[in-house]
Formats: C-alpha cells, sequence, structure tokens
C-alpha cells in the first residue's frame, strides 16, 4: 500500500466495524497526486501490541506518550495506534480541482461520509474562494 502521511486537514471520523474489530476512520483533504485536492479515509497505524504495555501487578495499561518517536493517539483492538494519518493511496479517496464538481458530493454520498461531512465544510476547510 502506498500511503501519503501529513499534511492533512481532517473533516471528520466514525467508527468502522468488521468481524475481526472496530477502528476509527477519518475522511481527511490533502493536496492531490493529479488534481489538487484528495479526499480519502485515513487511520492511525499500529504502533504496537497493547500487551507489551500491561502491568500485570497494577492490572493496567501503563501507555507512554511516544512509541519508537511516533506520538501515541490511543488503543483500538488490542493494538497501540498513533502517529500521522495515513491515507490508502490506492483507490479508496477522490481527486478534484473544484468542490463543486458533482463527482465529490456522488463520492462523499457512495462512501457514507455525507451523513457527517458537506461540501460546505470541505469548502471552509479550503477557505474556497470560485474563481
Amino acid at each position: 500500500m502506498d500511503a501519503r502521511e501529513n499534511p492533512v486537514t481532517e473533516l471528520g471520523k466514525r467508527k468502522q466495524s468488521s468481524m475481526t474489530g472496530t477502528w476509527t476512520e477519518y475522511l481527511v483533504l490533502c493536496p492531490g497526486q493529479n488534481k489538487k485536492y484528495l479526499i480519502a479515509p485515513a487511520w492511525h497505524d499500529a504502533l504496537a501490541e497493547a500487551d507489551e504495555y500491561f502491568n500485570e501487578d497494577r492490572d493496567e495499561y501503563e501507555i507512554p506518550l511516544h512509541i519508537n518517536g511516533q506520538e501515541v493517539m490511543g488503543m483500538e483492538n488490542g493494538y497501540i495506534i498513533g502517529g500521522p494519518l495515513m491515507i490508502n493511496m490506492d483507490s479508496l479517496g477522490l481527486e478534484f480541482d473544484d468542490p463543486d464538481e458533482p463527482e465529490l458530493a456522488t463520492w462523499l454520498s457512495d462512501s457514507g461520509w455525507d451523513g457527517l461531512v458537506k461540501i460546505t465544510d470541505i469548502k471552509r476547510a479550503l477557505r474556497w474562494k470560485p474563481e
């Protein structure tokens, strides 16, 4: 998987789940490769297994602020997650030049983000001023 790190603007987040667990998925906006902007789902990387930081004497997790130089953001599915948001650049996002492009509204709807993020939110994040 080709992934891009920050700079990203977080537009929203939601819980996702599968048979193997749940995780937080973020919707982010960043520079595109072929067009001005990319909107795509993103997530934090697993930094370590949470069990490595479980103190049996205290019966609690002792999670550090950083692991291998990466900021810890929390724990999900038995893993400590953190670092910059990672974006799947292969197929999950949409590149666009203008937030009024119909494909953007369609993508938001098809991906299920339209209940959380609106075109006006994207324009605000871009400080959009039509040319």
